[in-house]
């Protein structure tokens, strides 16, 4: 994993080269094509007067500002190699659990300006004429990799184009770092989001990925990609690895019908392994019971059978086996002398 530090805008490489990986931010937000800062552009520190640049530059500030205990950052345009066909198709893979693992995500709503500070309407009216800005943003509708940064991290907070905080989702960080706790968050918008997104609010905070899901529990979730949009087809399947929790790997070119066939695949394979595995767990505990001994045996013969069981609690009690009812007794009132 790849990460930027705040401090010094350099990159740094973890996990792999057995360096531990730092507690870290992760940003989302709305790629404009053909001003995004990249790889390399960061590494050789070119092309910074662009708005990519800027933009990185801008989060690396935020974090520097407002959470001062935190000094990396995670940015889909600088921290992979986009022109590695390997490294992008094992980021495709891990992207969904790098959003998890972060202390928080920074969702940075281009579109949004600061007077709708305070205009934000978390209620259930859904009339279109007063849905707010926040609510029209294109970054619940034009960007088909925000669902999973909407859904992975237990911790999103929502920004203004001018970087003042909107609201959050969840409720608590995601790694343990007892520093950030005083980080201004906003109120909860999570029925607000519930709305927009048509995704309920048990939904949006998870836990993910739903390996239980059935098959008509997927359709629900291929749902929520709807009315998204990618610059490549095949990335509204790949945005749904994570969240079903599959890793097929990304192979672009291939088009959206094969990259779907392949997420189907992965997603039935899973669920037959996860089936073979519960019940070869069954099988091992079974065979750690010990074996019955000769007294359970005995036990077992002198004892009433499952079908003497059965007959005798489908069969009305004789009088004998009645319990004596209260209303059949007399009762004595006379007091003794």
């Amino acid at each position: 994993m790849r990460l930027l530090n705040v401090d010094t805008l350099e990159l740094c490489e973890f996990g792999f080269n057995g360096l531990p990986t730092p507690h870290y931010v992760t940003a989302s937000h709305r790629w404009t094509l053909g001003s995004e800062t990249t790889f390399k552009d960061v590494l050789k520190r070119r092309n910074t007067e662009t708005p990519g640049y800027k933009k990185v530059e801008a989060f690396a500030a935020y974090i520097r500002t407002n959470i001062p205990s935190i000094k990396w950052l995670w940015i889909d345009t600088c921290c992979i190699d986009q022109k590695s066909t390997a490294e992008l198709s094992e980021a495709v893979n891990l992207m969904y659990e790098w959003f998890k693992n972060s202390v928080m995500c920074l969702a940075y709503l281009a579109d949004v300006e600061d007077s709708e500070l305070g205009q934000i309407n978390d209620s259930d009216e859904s009339d279109i004429a007063t849905k707010s800005e926040f609510e029209q943003s294109v970054w619940f509708t034009r960007r088909g990799w925000t669902l999973q940064e909407l859904l992975a991290p237990k911790m999103v907070i929502f920004l203004t184009k001018e970087w003042r905080v909107i609201g959050h989702k969840g409720h608590k960080f995601g790694q343990k770092c007892d520093t950030v706790e005083d980080t201004e968050i906003g109120t909860n918008v999570e029925t607000l989001l519930a709305r927009r997104t048509g995704i309920s609010v048990g939904d949006l905070v998870g836990p993910y990925p739903r390996l239980h899901r059935r098959d008509e529990h997927l359709k629900e979730t291929m749902k929520w990609m709807e009315g998204r949009k990618t610059t490549r087809p095949e990335d509204k399947i790949y945005a749904l690895y994570g969240i079903l929790g599959v890793s097929p790997g990304a192979n672009y070119g291939e088009g959206y019908p094969y990259a779907y066939s392949r997420l189907l695949k992965a997603v039935k394979d899973y669920h037959a392994h996860v089936h073979e595995v519960l019940a070869e767990s069954k099988r091992r505990i079974i065979a750690r019971l010990p074996p019955p001994s000769k007294d359970d045996f005995r036990a077992y013969a002198s004892g009433p059978k499952p079908k003497e069981i059965h007959d005798r609690l489908r069969r009305p009690p004789s009088p004998a086996e009645r319990q004596p009812s209260l209303a059949g007794e007399k009762i004595n009132n006379s007091i003794p002398a």
